[in-house]
């Protein structure tokens, strides 16, 4: 899905599956422009198949040719081929190609939430990272009853446990897995370390921290080894989820919660009373401080003298100060 300044772009197909702009997608394409007249355009794209991708590609070169604004930003929600960020023998470097694809369109500011790894980071020009697990951890913490001084947070691999390197006052285990690159298939039984000290698991909740749920493997094998040490409930919290792990992790988890990153893959009314203990945590609305969405609040012209955080970030892009990022 691509949303142009907050309007939905809605495409249409020939039968051939060509990518059709009808009039739904030219009157939405300018409307966005002309209802929302500003010195920055914000692309949201939550991504749900490839197809978005020359989408992405027609709402960028529509803004080149009949937007006055200069300045162009994009979110993504969840950062699509981040998995395949790394070269396995001749296999294609499949992220990297992406990357360049979203560079080669020139945007100022691209917002990605959640990355995989910090390869995404540094194949992507003008990026800045959020961390939505971070920043709604409270909340699911509340929800689950989860207690600082008694419960354990997880990290299921070396990958989680950097990413989450800023949670700290926690007591916290880390798991480790041995995954095979070639099949992709995970190896052996999860090895975790408990904090330095600790004598009693027995009942402790656990909530277990990760970017993305794809098949649920890793987090089975979780399960698995914290029950072995007595653990009581296990919770688990990701960003992106897909719905390829339903049979797998069936009658594990005490609760699941995830956003709404993934938006071909939030569960409707009907999945959610089949599967009682998983939660979407809605971000349709969502705003966060410096988050690509405020701009669509800016109010005012740009006035590189103004003190708000938008136009000093214009400011900022306008001089260079936000320096593009080498491709490695």
């Amino acid at each position: 899905m691509i949303k142009l300044n907050g309007v939905e772009i809605d495409f249409g197909f020939y039968p051939n599956g060509e990518l059709r702009i009808g009039k739904t997608a030219q009157g939405a394409l300018d409307s966005a422009v002309e209802k929302f007249k500003r010195n920055v355009n914000v692309i949201r794209w939550i991504y749900e198949d490839d197809t978005d991708l020359m989408k992405l590609a027609v709402v960028n070169d529509y803004l080149h040719h009949h937007s006055e604004a200069a300045i162009k930003h994009l979110e993504i929600p969840y950062m699509p081929y981040s998995r395949m960020d790394r070269v396995t023998g001749t296999m294609p470097f499949t992220l990297r190609i992406v990357c360049d694809f979203i560079n080669d369109m020139d945007f100022e500011y691209v917002k990605v939430w959640e990355p995989h790894s910090d390869v995404c980071m540094a194949l992507l020009n003008n990026v800045e990272a959020f961390y939505p697990t971070i920043d709604l951890l409270p909340e699911v913490m509340k929800q689950m009853g989860f207690d600082k001084e008694r419960d354990f947070l997880m990290f299921p691999d070396a990958g989680a446990q950097k990413r989450y390197a800023s949670l700290t006052g926690f007591k916290s285990i880390v798991g480790f897995k041995h995954r095979d690159f070639k099949t992709g298939a995970l190896t052996g039984e999860m090895q975790i370390v408990l904090p330095p000290g600790t004598m009693h698991t027995h009942e402790r909740r656990v909530l277990i921290l990760d970017d993305l749920c794809s098949r649920g493997g890793t987090f089975a094998m979780a399960v698995k080894a914290l029950r072995s040490y007595g653990m009581g409930g296990v919770s688990l919290f990701t960003t992106h989820c897909e719905m390829s792990h339903r049979q797998t992790l069936d009658g594990l988890l005490d609760g699941y919660y995830f956003t709404d990153s993934m938006l071909g893959y939030v569960p409707d009314a009907v999945m959610f009373r089949r599967y009682e203990h998983m939660y979407s945590l809605d971000t349709s609305e969502w705003t966060h401080g410096g988050m690509p969405n405020d701009v669509l609040q800016h109010d005012h012209p740009y006035n590189p003298n103004n003190s708000c955080h938008i136009c000093k970030g214009i400011t900022e892009i306008l001089k260079g100060d936000i320096k593009r990022r080498e491709v490695i």
